[in-house]
């Protein structure tokens, strides 16, 4: 609730009083109505307001002249008119569904007194408000489908690179499938956060000697042995990281692979072959993209399980790994 978040409006344009601030009255149906007394009704709230005497003459003893600082009030609605406001929102979540906590999104309904709620959660309810009860799903929240329109906000990746402005009603869609989603450094050691692409060039740059290089199609001949709990990958041209797992299991050591990145990137195809004298394993998945590596709790994926004997009598296994390139 204490959250603060800057969105910017985007006002519809047009210089003047904009009929997105004072909507016009409807039109009297009496015909007796003569003309005068039709504009006395029908009368614009004006804008403009006349300063307090004390401080126009404050304004007007400053120079000269018919005065530019005395039109502020004009200029500061001009620029209201003509472009996008930036304001500050204390509690984003009044845009929230209060059912399903979810952006609203058009069409958003509201009862007779004024609850709004999503076109989902009003369904789901049978078109009855869920705070007090009134019938719900007849009338549209027209103010709040504006309010959502207008409203621009920056990704919340903005930190680690990406610069998309998108609607509040997309945030979290975005979010799903931003390519600049942080990634934590894999070694546990290590505090460094940022974007997949600034994970990979960190690695390289302060952890080169922590990771085995490989290339993309190409068989990486590794000796894994018993006490390793993970090898992480790094590929020679791309810089893409990978973390080779092995995990201890009652009847064997399950092995697996994961890629540190964004969801967004879907999964890489990849194949283990095992050898111990004339026994073969061969083993293909496709990867599971993280942003976290928890060596604790490793993600649940696809894996290899290997018998406790392949690794021989010096607790070593010698296997095959080859990482298919992800634009194939």
């Amino acid at each position: 609730m204490g959250k603060t978040e800057r969105f910017g409006f985007v006002h519809g344009g047009g210089g003047g009083a904009s009929s997105s601030r004072f909507p016009k009255r409807r039109r009297s149906s009496r015909r007796d109505l003569d003309e005068s007394e039709f504009f006395e009704e029908e009368e614009v709230p004006t804008v403009e307001r006349q300063a307090p005497e004390q401080e126009t003459r404050a304004t007007d003893s400053g120079g000269g002249g018919g005065g530019g600082k005395g039109n502020r009030t004009g200029d500061l609605l001009k620029h209201f008119n003509n472009g996008p406001v930036t304001v500050t929102l204390n509690d984003p979540e009044v845009l929230d569904c209060p059912v399903c906590y979810e952006p609203l999104n058009i069409p958003v309904y509201q009862c007779g007194n004024g609850h709004v709620v999503c076109h989902r959660c009003c369904c789901d309810l049978m078109n009855k408000c869920p705070s007090c009860r009134l019938p719900n799903g007849h009338s549209r929240s027209t103010a709040m489908e504006k309010v959502i329109e207008s409203i621009q906000v920056a990704c919340e990746n903005a930190d680690y690179g990406c610069k998309e402005k998108m609607s509040y009603s997309e945030k979290y869609d975005h979010g799903r499938a931003c390519h600049y989603t942080p990634c934590s450094c894999p070694l546990a050691a290590c505090n460094f956060v940022g974007s997949f692409h600034q994970i990979y060039q960190h690695f390289r740059g302060v952890h080169k000697h922590a990771a085995e290089e490989f290339v993309y199609d190409k068989v990486l001949r590794i000796t894994l042995s018993v006490h390793h709990d993970l090898i992480i990958l790094q590929e020679e041209k791309n810089g893409d990281l990978f973390i080779l797992n092995n995990s201890t299991e009652p009847d064997g050591y399950r092995i697996s692979v994961n890629c540190i990145a964004p969801s967004c990137k879907g999964g890489v195809v990849y194949s283990i072959v095992a050898k111990s004298g004339g026994a073969v394993y061969e083993f293909n998945s496709c990867t599971k993209s993280i942003q976290n590596w928890d060596e604790n709790n490793p993600p649940s994926v696809a894996s290899l399980l290997v018998p406790s004997d392949f690794f021989g009598s010096y607790g070593q296994l010698h296997l095959g790994v080859r990482i298919q390139h992800p634009r194939k």
